[in-house]
């Protein structure tokens, strides 16, 4: 492949999983020699440019004409780019508009399936094969675990013991779409003065000065980062995360985190359900509301034995090479088109 096309959201509505997990992929193409190029919304492109390791280029639209001219210039310019699809509210027809300048097109999806009839590859790393089985049939399917995306400050962690650990981490991804941190916070100060809690709010969160403001009335050592540029070094030196159960569930169990996942949308339930049965995490609807939440939290931290338990369970399940794995069934597949 000559080079990879994003084409992804992120936003205060639709959070920034889907911008780290084509980062995830773009950075691996790079360590491969293959370029990336980034279509985003004005507000997307800038969350990305906040990321101290972005340095991919980037084109802006602002409707659907302007995207599909982007498009079209980008995969024209060689035969055998790809087109790297990851949204909920990409426009379908201007995906059909484009299709025919792609060598292959690669879905990132949760379940949707909105755009698997054009693709060439799909990636689902929460779903087996079945799901696709009708919908799908002429893609190559790349579910399961092995290929979670995840980004390069992944790649090189050496996991701390719980006993080397200290404090909690919560973070409910990059915009906290059910607005669980501040009520959260305010649960845990009746519950515990003593635990240190380091909250992460992300670059879409629209509540983050309110976060900090929260921060300097608490009883208990609290820590606020807004747009933390390390997840892998706070998740990996918690003793336990408070985490919204999406994408940083894989993340979380590369750090064999002790984890406390709060799922927020439907689509993050059969996942999580999975991750829980493995040991290392607890699962919850943010339904339960905060305060059964902030109760389970505090005390899975005071039960060290249990929380090296579930760390112990975590060793082994998860790796993060997922992004390579996607693209050598890529390349195949590019391969297979050329014979």
């Amino acid at each position: 492949m000559t080079s990879l096309v994003f084409w992804c959201e992120a936003g205060a509505i639709s959070g920034v999983g889907h911008l780290f997990r084509c980062m995830a992929l773009a950075q691996a193409a790079r360590e491969q020699g293959v370029d990336s190029h980034f279509l985003l919304t004005l507000e997307a492109s800038n969350i990305a440019k906040a990321q101290h390791e972005w340095d991919f280029p980037i084109s802006q639209y602002s409707d659907k004409s302007s995207a599909e001219e982007a498009l079209t210039s980008l995969l024209s310019k060689d035969n055998t780019n790809v087109l790297v699809l990851d949204g909920y509210h990409i426009p379908i027809d201007t995906v059909n508009a484009v299709k025919n300048y792609a060598a292959c097109i690669v879905v990132l999806d949760d379940g949707e399936k909105r755009f698997v009839d054009v693709a060439k590859v799909v990636v689902n790393p929460a779903a087996t094969s079945e799901l696709y089985a009708s919908e799908a049939s002429q893609a190559v399917l790349c579910t399961g675990e092995s290929y979670r995306l995840l980004r390069q400050s992944f790649s090189s962690l050496t996991p701390l013991s719980i006993e080397q650990r200290h404090g909690m981490v919560i973070c409910f991804g990059g915009s906290d779409p059910a607005r669980l941190t501040v009520p959260l916070l305010k649960s845990i100060d009746h519950l515990t003065q003593d635990i240190p809690v380091r909250v992460i709010t992300g670059s879409a969160n629209l509540e983050h000065e309110q976060v900090a403001s929260l921060c300097n009335t608490l009883n208990y050592p609290v820590q606020h980062i807004h747009e933390c540029q390390d997840m892998a070094q706070a998740w990996s030196s918690a003793k336990l995360a408070i985490s919204a159960a999406g994408g940083s569930q894989f993340e979380l169990g590369v750090c064999q985190t002790p984890s406390l996942l709060v799922t927020v949308a439907d689509n993050q339930i059969a996942a999580s359900n999975k991750a829980a049965t493995e040991g290392w995490c607890h699962v919850v609807d943010k339904s339960v509301g905060v305060d059964e939440i902030a109760a389970k939290a505090v005390a899975f931290y005071n039960d060290e034995a249990k929380l090296s338990a579930m760390q112990q369970a975590a060793m082994g399940l998860y790796d993060p090479l997922g992004a390579f794995r996607v693209l050598e069934v890529i390349a195949g597949v590019i391969r297979d088109n050329n014979r």
